[in-house]
């Protein structure tokens, strides 16, 4: 398995994350949470230690950018150029139908410019990590070739990318014939296999594998958990399930997987740990009983050590490794049948 953390990646702990911050009116409610994949991701790498800032376009007294704020996210709020999108708000009316969900467009802020963020760029630390994920192809995707001309370590997650929209607001997904080359100039792309449903699976395969002919691919696929390709290597990791009973919760899950995956990244650790270590986090995120919708149903680091530490059986069972690597040397752990400890040395 080859080394794919290249250039430094485990020194980076400074992200910025370009993209719209949406407002989601979900299942029926008229209450607005906040949503989209840069607030999801920005909140996983705040709770595990990240300076997180996202580059997006708010209206100016925006309740949102106050909850970011008081979340400790820094938000980069660029100028609204169009008058009639100055209080606008991508939103989105989400309804769920267990793992699957109709999603329809209500309203859309302005785009974010390769110009806007060329001007921006200047602000932006060379060791810093750099996600562009649109959630309805807000984003101008020539960000990418200027981000690497800069020298700068990116990651596409092109849901936004797959997106069009009915006459009625409903979007479905649509091959997006720019991503293998736009995909030179990124380091590596997070998506998810619902974001190609315009395929069947074994023509999604086939897309993915093109794909991985360029640079690295993760991809997510609901509760059968993630893969990774690259070139000829594939790695399947399955998700940890979740217990009857237990809630299901699954708006942002892809954006929480990501954000984790990225951050045990940093750390060094081999690759199949990492994605484990992503989808027990996304599993918590899923199933925690915590009453709270949008990023403010998160688990912090110490829930998800509560997490793990409260469920230690199900954790090995798992992955047996992810003992150590979440608890450090507090694991412990002896079933009948075997030990296994936290060696320190």
């Amino acid at each position: 398995m080859r080394d794919i953390r290249s250039n430094s990646m485990n020194e980076r702990k400074q992200v910025y994350l370009i993209g719209h911050v949406s407002q989601d009116l979900i299942d029926g409610s008229n209450i607005p949470v906040m949503g989209g994949a840069v607030a999801y991701m920005a909140r996983v790498f705040k709770i595990m230690g990240w300076d997180a800032r996202i580059i997006t376009k708010l209206p100016s007294n925006h309740q949102f950018l106050k909850e970011l704020n008081d979340l400790g996210i820094i938000v980069h709020n660029l100028p609204i150029s169009d008058d009639n999108k100055k209080v606008s708000m991508t939103t989105f009316e989400i309804n769920n139908w267990g793992e699957e969900r109709d999603i329809f467009l209500r309203d859309k802020q302005e785009d974010i410019s390769v110009d806007e963020i060329r001007k921006f760029s200047a602000n932006i630390s060379r060791d810093a990590l750099i996600v562009v994920a649109p959630v309805m192809d807000e984003v101008d995707i020539n960000i990418l070739p200027f981000l690497r001309s800069e020298g700068l370590y990116s990651v596409l997650c092109p849901q936004g990318v797959f997106r069009r929209t009915r006459e009625n607001g409903l979007i479905y997904h649509q091959r997006y014939s720019d991503l293998a080359w736009i995909l030179n100039y990124a380091n590596m792309a997070i998506f998810s296999r619902e974001d190609m449903d315009f395929y069947d699976r074994e023509s999604q395969d086939k897309y993915i594998k093109e794909l991985a002919r360029i640079k690295p691919v993760f991809v997510t696929d609901g509760s059968n958990g993630s893969e990774f390709f690259y070139q000829d290597e594939r790695i399947t990791v399955r998700a940890l399930s979740l217990k009857e009973g237990e809630r299901r919760k699954f708006i942002g899950a892809g954006d929480v997987f990501a954000a984790a995956l990225l951050h045990s990244m940093m750390r060094g650790k081999p690759l199949v740990l990492d994605m484990e270590f992503a989808s027990a986090y996304t599993t918590q995120k899923i199933g925690i009983n915590n009453g709270k919708e949008g990023i403010s149903g998160l688990p912090t680091i110490e829930e998800f050590e509560d997490f793990v530490r409260n469920d230690q059986e199900r954790i090995v069972d798992y992955a047996m490794l992810l003992l150590p690597y979440v608890l450090g040397r507090e694991a412990h752990y002896e079933p009948s049948d075997f030990s296994f400890r936290r060696i320190e040395t």
